[in-house]
């Protein structure tokens, strides 16, 4: 079974089609793409209403607390990897000095 919802956002209305719990299709309003609704229940499934809350989000330019722990996970393994690289920099450096001094 295929439902939709529809979406007021920024950009226009957004129409998100779920079809067997997952997110199959979202349709701009003035796209001119030919979507058949005929098998389609108008419905706000738990999963619509997550999508369109997350699209609020990002249009409000606040990112989901799904992301934001990702970001932080990615920002904590750059700064790791960064002092590791910058560790590594300077052992070399410091090689480079010793070899030149002899």
């Amino acid at each position: 079974m295929k439902y939709i919802s529809r979406c007021q956002t920024p950009i226009g209305e957004l129409t998100i089609v779920e079809e067997n719990s997952k997110i199959t299709n979202i349709i701009f309003e003035n796209s001119g793409k030919n979507f058949d609704k005929k098998n389609c229940i108008q419905k706000e499934t738990p999963l619509l209403q997550k999508t369109c809350s997350q699209l609020a989000e990002y249009f409000a330019k606040k990112e989901p607390a799904s992301l934001s722990r990702l970001h932080q996970t990615a920002r904590n393994f750059c700064k790791k990897s960064g002092e590791r690289s910058k560790q590594s920099h300077m052992v070399k450096q410091k090689a480079t000095k010793k070899l030149q001094n002899k």
